[in-house]
Parts: structure tokens; C-alpha cells; sequence
């Protein structure tokens, strides 16, 4: 079986999780010098807490500079259903009485839901709905903060590194979480937390985790855990 390692910034422990494939690649697909979390509507929350759980894994709302961006995820979601009304919060918010990206880029793109009058001025939070219109796909709309939806994280694509057949994602910290915690969010992921079953493997984690500064103890949480006396087990 071909499975994916990653990990998760949960503060100042980081973790490492592993997850299949398929679920991994489904969920982080990447383009160009990015890679993306779209969320599925399990919690969905509000456009400034759904920036911040994007914040906490290392990236920030996404903010689509391009047509061919927008294509792309325009077509990634598509193949996603997550039930009615099918949005996701994205990176654009209105500062003033300008549209920009959280990455402070300007808005180049027209994909409003012109066709209904947006931006209404409904709201000062923007996002991106999967097929309304009814025939239009991945179009934009207005929305006020507290409104609560899925979201989309951008995340550099630096953050993955890939050993063989394991990918790795580290992330910046921000919280911490306890061994059994850390262990519950990679579960809730598809994975768990990594094993590290080899020489090779060790090495090459050993090198990465070197190259990141998260602060004092400099420490992650791994799939090692005592089951009986004396013995330990992945």
C-alpha cells in the first residue's frame, strides 16, 4: 500500500501525520507554486476563523491572481460536493471600498456573480460557490464575516517534500496540542502519526527538521508510543 506522510503545524510541537494517497492528493492538490486545502462543510466557520485555521497550518486564505488559478480551482472543486450551497470562503475581502486578496494583491479577475447583481454589497467577505448561478460554475459573491462556510487554504508548495513514496508537509507553529491530540487531527485527516521504519527515512526527516526554526523545545510529536513495559511501538 503507497501512503503519504505530512505534517501539521499544531504550535510548538509539530506532528507528523501519514494519510493514503489518494485522500492526500484529493485534498491537497497543487499548481504552480502552491498547493491547496479545500475543506469539506463537517465545520464550517466564519471568513476570519476559517483564516485563521489556514494561519495555523501554515498558509492563509487563497488569493487567485490568475484565470488560469481560478481554472484550476474552479475544476477542483467541481469535484467536490459538500452540500448545499457549495461556497467556500477565499482570500478576498474588501478594505475600504476595494475588493484585494489577503496576500495584498488586487483583484484582476472578473468573476462576480454579475448575473445577480454582485457584489451586492451584501457583505465585505467574498466566496467562491461551486455552480451558482444554476450552469455557472466557481463564481464570486459578497458575504458578511459571521455567515459560516467551507474554505480554501493556499499553502506554499515548499512546505512538501517527498521522500521516495512519502510526501512531508511542514508547517509553522502556532498552538500546540498533546501527543493524543496531535494524533486525533491527523486521524480526522486520513492518517496518523508518522512511523518512522527505517535508517533512510530517519535521516532524511532528521535533515529536514533541522532547516526549521519553530522556537524552544524544537520538538514533534511521532507515531512512538509505549504499549507494553519496555517496548515500544509505532
Amino acid at each position: 500500500m503507497t501512503n503519504v506522510f505530512f505534517t501539521v503545524n499544531l504550535g510548538m510541537v509539530l506532528l507528523f501525520c501519514f494519510q493514503g494517497i489518494a485522500n492526500a492528493l484529493g485534498t491537497n492538490p497543487c499548481f504552480q507554486n502552491s498547493c491547496y486545502l479545500i475543506s469539506d462543510a463537517e465545520s464550517p466557520a466564519t471568513w476570519t476563523d476559517n483564516r485563521e485555521t489556514c494561519k495555523r497550518k501554515g498558509g492563509d486564505l487563497v488569493s487567485i491572481e490568475t484565470e488560469a488559478e481560478w481554472s484550476f480551482l474552479n475544476d477542483e472543486i467541481q469535484k467536490r460536493c459538500i452540500g448545499q450551497p457549495n461556497e467556500w470562503h477565499i482570500g478576498l475581502n474588501k478594505v475600504g471600498e476595494v475588493w484585494k486578496w489577503v496576500n495584498n494583491s488586487p483583484l484582476t479577475i472578473d468573476k462576480w456573480q454579475t448575473t445577480h447583481g454582485e457584489p451586492s454589497g451584501d457583505g465585505n467577505k467574498a466566496v467562491m460557490s461551486k455552480d451558482y448561478p444554476p450552469t455557472k460554475k466557481g463564481l464570486f459573491n459578497d458575504l458578511p464575516n459571521w455567515i459560516k462556510r467551507a474554505y480554501i487554504c493556499e499553502l506554499p508548495k515548499e512546505h512538501k517534500t517527498c521522500f521516495k513514496s512519502y510526501c512531508y508537509f511542514i508547517f509553522d507553529a502556532k498552538s500546540g496540542g498533546t501527543w493524543s491530540d496531535n494524533r486525533k487531527t491527523c486521524q480526522k485527516k486520513g492518517g496518523d502519526l508518522v512511523s518512522i521504519e527505517n535508517e533512510a527515512e530517519w535521516s532524511f526527516l532528521n535533515n529536514e527538521i533541522q532547516k526549521r526554526c519553530i522556537g524552544k523545545p524544537y520538538e514533534w510529536h511521532i507515531g512512538l508510543h509505549k504499549v507494553l513495559k519496555g517496548i515500544g511501538s509505532w
